[in-house]
């Protein structure tokens, strides 16, 4: 889970580099587009296990009330986690609009 919402956090700064190359190229635009995809289906894959991970674990807690332990889960962490899986697949949505419907400036 982790590791996926580092590779999600790397991908994301590396798009937020290369997304300048999309109005000089299309193939470049073709690239960035497969690289957002990737970059929203790590988020959400990271963004479902955290949110499984975590409802599992309260339960198993719950379920054991002899060891003195209480367990809920975080709405402001399940919001921030699923809300950069909203944003991430809305930049894939862009940025495949503009691969698809959009002109470089070189084709003009």
């Amino acid at each position: 889970m982790f590791g996926l919402f580092l590779s999600g956090t790397g991908l994301s700064g590396l798009l937020l580099v290369s997304s300048p190359i999309v109005l000089y190229s299309r193939w470049g635009s073709i690239s960035v587009m497969i690289m957002s995809l990737v970059t929203a289906l790590v988020v959400i894959a990271a963004a479902s296990l955290s949110t499984a991970i975590s409802y599992m674990f309260e339960m198993i807690v719950k379920t054991q009330a002899d060891i003195g332990v209480q367990a809920s889960v975080g709405k402001w962490m399940l919001g921030f986690e699923w809300a950069a899986a909203a944003l991430t697949l809305l930049a894939c949505i862009i940025h495949v609009c503009v691969g698809w419907r959009c002109r470089s400036r070189r084709d003009t």
